[in-house]
């Protein structure tokens, strides 16, 4: 039996993985394509194993150390789990299952901590994705929080400026994790919303420490920071930007937080903190108003399940590419007889490299299902028999130009995220990603809220505006309420 310890100097911790798996080829099959899912973007999954995994954060801690923990065989607990890029708010959102609330519960309180402590990923002012599987009923829920394009919004909108798709107010989508939140709380919560708040209100008002991880955001991106006043009041003082180990304060994010937990998220898409934000927001140059605010409207549908060498795969439906991705790069590695070599794995990592960038071309084909077909692209990529014809075009010895991988359409270039998965004590699990897309989104925060704005119109497509030679992919065009496509996949994965 072996231990393996590895430090993490960016979110200060500690990955200790407890135990040792059997290197069954399906599991191994299954942990690098997960591996690498998350390198490129896609984000999240939890997974029901004989191993276990656990992030130790000095985080969680008073003086911000590193912290470390003689570890046995197994880690158990009778409250839950949860598992946050930063360790504030994974032990905020385990004090709330201590007290006996349900995983949606934490994942409320946690997923504001995160928008408080690290807003470069994540912030009301943007949108998520959640899956929640009960141990009720063995279902699970898919909760469609993403941000949608506003009521203004039309196909050629950036003709004249291709940079205001990604920078500026004009970039923002409308709105969608507290309305997902709230919706979700209401089918699960168990305890009142109010007080789910509070932790988050206090570190935006009372000031919080500048992690490393955030610490390098800022100053990456200093000078996206300092030219806009909101992120310099917040993120810099006497011109020169946060370090790691500063207190940041947010007083007006404090605010908006507040009347939110008192009068819910109508105070956003219908009172005071949207009109205030809207305020802002027109006065950059934005065009989202209260009309989309109020019309914003979350999807919750039956998760997709997808069965894959043993296990399922529990997921969001499009316009998330993930849950069709994912097993399709499963089945074509799943169609080789042998996946890995005595001399170790280099060719394995080939072919799953391989298998993604096919992958990643037809997934352009897919879009927001509520403004475009993608039955027969989803079938496709779910196919075994197309997986095989796939795996006869990868080479063990060589790679190829793009136009070989099939790419009709040009790629997205996706951003960050914010990713936490939790299990209460009646293991009952939750799988979140949230985002603003690009570090500190189109790079506004509203003033008078606090909120940072998203810039998610960037992940649309755009007639006659990509990055190489394909064309734009027509079922991702703009149109008013239309979801861009997201390769954020939380995922609960379990064993069949």
């Amino acid at each position: 039996m072996g231990h393996k310890i590895l430090a993490d100097p960016l979110l200060e911790t500690i990955q200790v993985t407890v135990g040792e798996t059997k290197k069954q080829r399906s599991n191994l099959t299954v942990t690098l394509s997960l591996v690498l899912f998350l390198c490129l973007g896609t984000s999240g999954f939890y997974c029901f194993t004989d191993s276990i995994t656990v992030w130790l954060s000095s985080h969680a801690t008073n003086d911000h150390s590193l912290s470390h923990r003689t570890l046995g065989d197994a880690i158990e607990s009778e409250k839950g789990v949860v598992a946050a890029d930063d360790g504030r708010c994974s032990e905020i959102g385990a004090s709330f299952l201590r007290k006996g609330g349900h995983a949606v519960d934490a994942a409320v309180a946690t997923t504001l901590c995160v928008g408080v402590v690290n807003p470069m990923a994540s912030g009301i002012g943007g949108g998520s994705f959640l899956i929640v599987s009960s141990s009720e009923d063995s279902k699970a829920e898919a909760f469609d929080m993403r941000e949608t394009a506003p009521l203004a919004a039309f196909k050629d909108m950036y003709k004249n400026d291709a940079n205001a798709k990604s920078t500026g107010a004009l970039s923002m989508g409308v709105p969608g994790e507290l309305a997902g939140l709230h919706e979700a709380w209401k089918r699960y919560g168990r305890l009142p919303w109010k007080p789910l708040f509070k932790p988050a209100i206090k570190l935006a008002r009372e000031g919080f420490i500048v992690a490393p991880y955030l610490g390098r955001a800022v100053s990456t991106h200093s000078s996206k920071i300092l030219k806009d006043k909101g992120l310099r009041n917040i993120f810099s003082r006497n011109g020169q930007v946060l370090k790691p180990g500063d207190t940041c304060y947010n007083r007006e994010l404090a605010w908006s937080l507040e009347t939110i937990s008192e009068l819910g998220p109508e105070a956003f898409y219908n009172g005071t903190v949207g009109e205030k934000l809207v305020n802002d927001v027109k006065m950059a140059g934005g065009i989202v108003t209260m009309d989309d605010l109020r019309s914003y409207k979350v999807r919750v549908t039956g998760a997709m399940a997808v069965d894959v060498m043993g296990y399922t795969i529990h997921g969001m439906p499009p316009p998330s590419s993930g849950t069709v991705g994912f097993p399709m790069v499963i089945n074509i590695l799943d169609s080789y007889s042998e996946l890995y070599t005595d001399s170790g794995s280099d060719l394995g990592l080939h072919r799953l490299i391989e298998a993604m960038k096919h992958m990643l071309a037809a997934r352009m084909d897919l879009g927001d299902p509520e403004f475009v077909n993608v039955t027969e692209a989803m079938n496709q990529m779910l196919s075994k028999p197309r997986a095989e014809e796939i795996r006869k075009r990868i080479l063990d010895n060589t790679t190829f130009p793009p136009e070989y991988y099939l790419s009709r359409w040009s790629q997205l270039r996706d951003q960050g995220t914010s990713h936490f998965c939790i299990v209460d004590g009646d293991r009952n699990s939750v799988s979140l990603t949230s985002t603003v897309n690009y570090p500190f989104g189109g790079g506004v925060l509203s003033p008078s809220t606090g909120i940072l704005l998203n810039n998610e119109m960037d992940d649309f497509s755009v007639p006659e505006i990509t990055p190489d030679h394909l064309p734009p992919a027509p079922t991702n065009f703009i149109e008013p309420n239309k979801r861009p496509l997201s390769s954020m996949t939380p995922l609960v994965i379990t064993k069949v």
